[in-house]
């Protein structure tokens, strides 16, 4: 069964509320953490290596539920695994919010974590579900992505003057009415999605589920460790990686020897999946390099504040709403010809890429700007056509994990490729400041062309049209 011939919510424009508004807290979540770690620090008396596990806990729970989330999501169904979700990360921020000391205070970002994990497989494959393929679907991804990253700044900004004026505290607790709400509005739609009545997809393989949550927790904790500022978690790195790895072969001979696999093998012979996973990891890096890279060359070559740099990338945010009213004139150019529009994209950003390892210092601060406000036109686009044509093909009932192996496995292959580009300017010995920014704008063309070779050679076309846009008898070559 395809995500086409799923049953359709009630309500789907509620749905996508409810799916954006879901999505967005999750996302901004590390960002309102980073923001309260200093007024949390002076008022627990934390030092900095015990105040980076209130972030370490969070992305290690999180990451380690993800996919077992996903999984979750395609068995119960994506209304009940968005509330169930929804219940833990508000129980979470709660404890959180009231922790007089740090091991409660952990127990409760463990708690955000797990839901952050439920919910995001569930809020997102609910859209693939809910709007039939073509333009509908696409323009609700596109609305999903650019409400992100609009939202996403202005909770950060909110979080800001209610720790100035509240204390940190008040960060965590603005998440509680915000999950009271979606629970209220998910009573009003309808069940989203098909529940399969195989057994062998229904059956919850719970050691192999242990194994790969253990995993990828051990992983996400491996390379966090490697960068944190403890000697004693850097020391710990290695062995934690030797753990993952471990674990990840236990759990491919658990898989290939189980009769109900927590991963379906046919998903990784799903056409599109793994070239779609290459494509979307790319863009991920290319798309972030661009705000770190903006930001630290707007402090440390051009003499901003902090404060001005984040100004100075509000022009992305006004961007990232302007796709949502072109979407319907975009869609009709970018959808029929899958290959072609990510070749474009890519393109596109590296050539933006490669004009700023030219640039001068005295046109920088301007240039940066343009380009700031340019990309998400290309990004934005660029993730949404990856998911797209990665998961059109995917059966309903396979949504919610695909959506998951999607997501987790572009952040960690953009977790070491941001790691490469960060690192870059110090192989710079330029005088000029913005010029020892250009290994770094180098090594982001050099993704941008990665994401060319596997549009070109691994991404295939559909065969017939998707929303009308092929003429009859073509096909995109």
């Amino acid at each position: 069964m395809t995500p086409d011939t799923a049953s359709r919510a009630h309500n789907p424009m509620l749905l996508l509320f409810i799916a954006v508004a879901a999505q967005t807290m999750v996302g901004s979540d590390f960002s309102l953490a980073s923001v309260a770690m200093p007024s949390m620090e002076r008022g627990m008396g934390l030092g900095p290596a015990l105040s980076q596990w209130v972030l370490t806990v969070y992305i290690i729970a999180y990451a380690g539920v993800l996919i077992v989330g996903g999984r979750l999501t395609d068995i119960f169904g994506q209304k009940a695994m968005l509330r169930a979700g929804l219940v833990m990360f508000l129980a979470g921020s709660a404890v959180t919010s009231m922790s007089p000391g740090l091991p409660l205070l952990l127990v409760g970002r463990c708690l955000q974590g797990i839901g952050g994990g439920l919910i995001y497989p569930s809020a997102f494959s609910t859209l693939t579900l809910a709007f039939p393929s073509g333009p509908k679907r696409f323009r609700a991804y596109t609305i999903n992505m650019a409400s992100q990253a609009v939202g996403a700044p202005l909770l950060t900004i909110v979080a800001g003057w209610s720790i100035g004026q509240f204390g940190w505290r008040t960060s965590f607790l603005l998440n509680v009415p915000v999950c009271v709400l979606l629970l209220v509005l998910l009573t009003r739609i309808g069940a989203v999605g098909a529940r399969s009545n195989d057994a062998r997809t229904t059956r919850i393989p719970y050691l192999n589920a242990v194994v790969l949550a253990s995993a990828m927790a051990s992983l996400i904790y491996a390379l966090s460790s490697f960068t944190a500022k403890s000697e004693e978690l850097r020391a710990a790195a290695p062995s934690a990686l030797a753990v993952a790895l471990a674990l990840v072969v236990l759990f491919i001979v658990a898989e290939k020897r189980s009769s109900a696999p927590l991963i379906s093998p046919a998903l990784f012979r799903t056409k599109n999946f793994f070239a779609a996973i290459g494509l979307l990891s790319m863009i991920v890096i290319v798309g972030k390099g661009i705000i770190v890279l903006s930001n630290i060359s707007f402090q440390k070559a051009i003499g901003f504040s902090a404060l001005q740099a984040s100004y100075a990338l509000l022009p992305m945010s006004v961007a990232s709403l302007l796709l949502i009213p072109l979407a319907p004139v975009s869609n009709r150019f970018v959808l029929p010809f899958p290959k072609r529009s990510l070749a474009a994209v890519f393109l596109f950003l590296a050539t933006l890429y490669l004009i700023l390892s030219q640039v001068p210092l005295s046109m920088a601060a301007g240039v940066l700007l343009l380009f700031v406000f340019l990309a998400p036109f290309a990004t934005l686009t660029g993730v949404n056509m990856s998911l797209n044509e990665g998961l059109k093909v995917i059966p309903a009932e396979q949504q919610g994990v695909a959506t998951a192996i999607m997501y987790t496995a572009s952040q960690m292959v953009s977790a070491v490729g941001m790691s490469l580009l960060v690192a870059a300017p110090g192989l710079s010995t330029a005088a000029d400041p913005f010029a020892r920014f250009a290994p770094s704008f180098y090594v982001g063309a050099a993704y941008c062309f990665i994401g060319i070779v596997i549009a070109a050679l691994f991404l295939k076309s559909a065969k017939s049209n998707e929303g009308g846009a092929l003429p009859a008898g073509r096909t995109e070559p």
